[in-house]
């Protein structure tokens, strides 16, 4: 059968229909795991205590999870998101290699 990665918006809406989907493909037969950027429990970024539920939630289902840290200038590109309006908040939430931003 196939090795089948999910790639998860670190959010918890996001992965209990990826869960019951991943749990299904076990089912039939398929290797899966998660793939989860930005919620590592050693970050040194601060989270909320559902980000940290995340990892703890795919263990207790029984699927591998990956969490590798995401790149410092994806991370400064999302701070600038909340704040922009119209066309720029398009623009700076595109998926494309952001411009760092001066301090």
């Amino acid at each position: 059968m196939a090795n089948i990665a999910f790639l998860n918006h670190p959010a918890e809406g996001h992965l209990n229909p990826m869960l019951a989907i991943a749990a299904r493909m076990r089912k039939d037969g398929h290797e899966c795991r998660f793939i989860v950027p930005g919620v590592a429990e050693n970050s040194k970024m601060p989270m909320g205590e559902s980000l940290k539920r995340i990892p703890r939630k795919i263990a207790a289902a029984g699927f591998h999870a990956d969490l590798p840290a995401p790149p410092m200038t994806a991370l400064l590109t999302a701070m600038r998101i909340p704040s922009a309006k119209g066309q720029k908040e398009v623009e700076l939430a595109k998926l494309k290699k952001p411009k760092p931003i001066p301090f």
